[in-house]
């Protein structure tokens, strides 16, 4: 576990200049194309703050230095184990959402213009699920089109349960509560059936494994599990199974329809495992069919390894897999491939944004920056290990800042940490 990193000075801008917004919804998009995402886009009002912040550390690579300014920090009681980045009132300016396991509570932190991220009350979710439910997943994504992010969390009570928050100029509010019954492994929100709605769709466990999914109805509630067809896709070998919980939803052929990004094993009967990937693309009916697949790295099999992004600006959707990164050709295909070195001290999900502001998708691993660059991504500069890390504007001042989780060594104690975006 990294060391916990000492007690930073609090920063404040003491003058704010602001401009117009970058977008007439209060959200900036992505330059991707996907049609859900697990973590919304990082948003920004492009303002500017007075004094900027002067550079406190440098993440330097070959040829660029990514600036952060003295950062801001607060301890949390209970291990978070999840961030999530969202805008969840609406103003344009990124949030903060940070999860406990158990019991399962929920901590938002508003990005405030050229200031410190604002702490709400905490909301203990146990009142809206049953004895023992725990957070397994969460994503988020804007169900009802206010400009608002949305949180969908999955808990794993005695029925499993759905657990729909609403974004709110207030914080977070409770819409909806939906059981299920089948087991599930990860979660992702896209438009499956092609009607303008997201519909939040995960895979199910036991045999078969099967796509479910709750069909939205675009006021920002859901409808009940249906069960549509078996995983891996039907020409996988009988003994395969998904890759627990590698899945994720985007639209890789740009036809406004989720598509499936899975990772398969198929255990050998002398020992062996062979592991591969598969795209599998929406045709609009509810159901997954064409399939593309490709090479997937063995020894990644318990975390969700995947990152979508456009990582070499050409509008079209790319994504990073353990051992590769694939460039998308926006028909579902690959315009290339490159080797990308995954680390394999922890297995921790990629975070894609764009950290340097060029207008390409970058990566965070675990102890490594790659930038996007016209051929893909570029070469690994070292960072501090960190297995919680996420990137969004959480001052509204245009660059990109950084949330992190830094733990105690004996997992006693853990602290919120903030380094906002500063020039070199």
């Amino acid at each position: 576990m990294p060391p916990r990193s000492g007690w930073f000075v609090l920063l404040v801008c003491t003058a704010c200049h602001a401009q117009a917004p970058a977008g007439t919804d209060g959200t900036s998009g992505t330059s991707s194309t996907a049609a859900g995402s697990s973590e919304a886009p990082s948003t920004t009002m492009d303002v500017a703050c007075a004094p900027a912040p002067a550079a406190d550390w440098c993440a330097v690579g070959p040829a660029v230095a990514l600036c952060y300014g003295d950062a801001w920090q607060v301890d949390i009681d209970g291990l978070i184990h999840k961030l999530l980045v969202g805008d969840i009132d609406g103003d344009g300016i990124a949030d903060i959402l940070a999860f406990n396991h158990t019991p399962p509570r929920l901590r938002t932190f508003l990005g405030v213009e050229c200031g410190s991220p604002d702490a709400l009350p905490m909301i203990a979710l146990s009142e809206h699920v049953g004895p023992g439910g725990d957070v397994s997943l969460a994503t988020t994504a804007d169900l009802d089109g206010d400009g608002r992010t949305d949180v969908v969390l999955a808990f794993s009570d005695d029925p499993g349960s759905l657990v729909v928050l609403a974004g709110s100029a207030e914080g977070l509010k409770f819409r909806q509560r939906v059981d299920f019954g089948a087991g599930f492994t990860a979660l992702g929100v896209g438009d499956v059936d092609g009607d303008g709605a997201l519909d939040v769709v995960y895979p199910t466990r036991g045999a078969p494994e099967r796509a479910a999914v709750h069909f939205g109805t675009g006021d920002g509630t859901i409808g009940p599990p249906q069960l549509l067809q078996a995983l891996p896709s039907e020409d996988t070998p009988l003994t395969a199974s998904i890759l627990i919980p590698y899945f994720a939803v985007h639209d890789f052929d740009e036809d406004g329809l989720a598509d499936l990004n899975l990772g398969v094993v198929n255990e050998g009967s002398l020992g062996t495992s062979d592991y591969e990937g598969q795209l599998m693309f929406g045709s609009g009916d509810g159901f997954f069919k064409e399939t593309v697949t490709y090479d997937l790295l063995a020894g990644h099999g318990n975390m969700n390894l995947s990152g979508a992004g456009d990582f070499d600006g050409d509008g079209h959707l790319d994504f990073v897999a353990p051992g590769a990164v694939y460039l998308g050709d926006g028909k579902g295909g690959f315009k290339s491939s490159a080797p990308l070195d995954f680390g394999h001290e922890y297995e921790v999900a990629p975070v894609v944004g764009d950290l340097d502001g060029d207008g390409r998708d970058d990566v965070m691993l675990h102890d490594r920056w790659h930038l996007g660059t016209s051929d893909g991504l570029g070469p690994a500069f070292a960072v501090p290990a960190r297995e919680v890390r996420r990137m969004g504007d959480f001052n509204g001042d245009g660059r990109q800042d950084v949330a992190e989780m830094n733990y105690a060594e004996d997992w006693s104690a853990n602290a919120l940490v903030v380094r906002f975006g500063a020039p070199p």
